[in-house]
């Protein structure tokens, strides 16, 4: 299976389950390798938001399971966001970025969700925005400096003049 085809024609469950059975792999060796209870393996395949858990264990069990079967896990995540955010228009999302420390490496990622955010009718401006911080670190300091850009951004500046 091609990397598009299975990011295009699959959602992150399906995704993952195609190229397991591709390979012939079973849950259960999935469970065993990445300690992911079956249950929880079982709710991915079928994408059963409702059962999965907090969004931030859903994307390290992707990451996870893909790692054990050989697949992209950033693409399952990917997958997993184009089926879990709202719709556009509906909440203000912001993301921020350095270019130092552990931020260094982020910037093709954040792009990958920009990427996402746009080909589900999200248009950047008054309910998104991505920041890059030249020089800026991945440290609370860091994130001290700027923490005013993102509270404006989604909060306003209480004088109701935006």
């Amino acid at each position: 299976m091609k990397k598009d085809e299975a990011t295009h024609t699959h959602s992150f469950g399906r995704y993952l389950q195609a190229i397991r059975m591709e390979k012939g792999i079973s849950l259960e060796a999935v469970s065993e390798e990445t300690k992911i209870r079956l249950e929880t393996l079982i709710q991915i395949e079928e994408e059963d938001h409702a059962r999965l858990p907090s969004e931030v264990f859903v994307k390290g069990f992707l990451r996870a399971y893909a790692r054990a079967i050989g697949a992209d896990g950033n693409e399952a995540v990917l997958a997993w966001l184009r089926d879990s955010l709202p719709p556009p228009a509906d909440h203000k999302l912001y993301f921020d970025f350095g270019t130092a420390e552990l931020d260094s490496d982020y910037e093709p990622h954040q792009r990958a969700v920009d990427d996402v955010l746009r080909d589900l009718g999200y248009v950047e401006g008054p309910l998104w925005t991505t920041r890059k911080f030249e020089g800026a670190g991945h440290n609370e300091g860091a994130w001290q400096e700027r923490a005013h850009i993102p509270l404006t951004f989604l909060l306003g500046t209480g004088n109701n003049k935006e």
